[in-house]
């Protein structure tokens, strides 16, 4: 009820327009990744900054992906309220795909499925929804986040898929697209896991 509740009112709020909230929108939702990794504190400003934002003047693309990047890794690491981040999450992308912010609601779509939906979801799950943002965002030419997209599917395919000959395909493609992208961050990330898996692999031979 609650979640209808919200959602009947932020869809009918109109289209933000106002040039100031939106790019102050644009600035916090550009400013999260970075102080993710080097500010936390600070992303936590920024996370009630733009729920602020939302509830004032309603959603858009821009707030769209910072309610996604935001509140649920707040919810879930600061509070370890792991339901709750996933509904936000969740609700995210059911706005993102109502109001047909193609682009922001893939964004929301990876983050719900690499940072939130194991909480409450099978890991099949976590695979649609990353391959469905994967293809999202290539369409839309965000390459660094498609990139990203192997970052959920691969661990998922870790503890799920039958074989590790599954795992290796997902991460040879991962590389390949990080490679191709020239995105050294992503590379980092598959690299560990196929050293990971090569383990593995060589604990099952023996």
């Amino acid at each position: 009820e609650v979640v209808e509740t919200l959602a009947e009112r932020d869809l009918a709020m109109p289209e933000v327009t106002d040039p100031t909230v939106i790019a102050v929108s644009q600035l916090l939702d550009r400013l999260l990744i970075p102080c993710l990794q080097c500010a936390p504190d600070t992303y936590v400003w920024l996370a009630i900054a733009s729920r602020k934002l939302w509830v004032t003047h309603g959603p858009s693309p821009a707030l769209v992906r910072a309610a996604s990047l935001a509140m649920p890794l707040v919810l879930a690491s600061r509070l370890g309220a792991y339901r709750e981040a996933r509904a936000v999450a969740r609700y995210a992308v059911l706005i993102g795909e109502t109001r047909r912010y193609v682009l922001a609601t893939a964004t929301a779509r990876h983050v719900y499925a690499i940072a939130t939906q194991h909480w409450g979801g099978p890991l099949e799950d976590t695979l649609f929804e990353a391959r469905q943002a994967h293809e999202a965002l290539v369409r839309g030419g965000d390459l660094q986040f498609a990139c990203l997209t192997y970052h959920a599917t691969a661990p998922a395919l870790f503890d799920s898929a039958p074989l590790l000959q599954t795992t290796e395909d997902e991460l040879a493609a991962g590389l390949a697209f990080a490679q191709r992208t020239g995105n050294q961050f992503a590379q980092g990330f598959y690299l560990s896991y196929r050293q990971l898996l090569r383990t593995l692999q060589a604990d099952s031979v023996n």
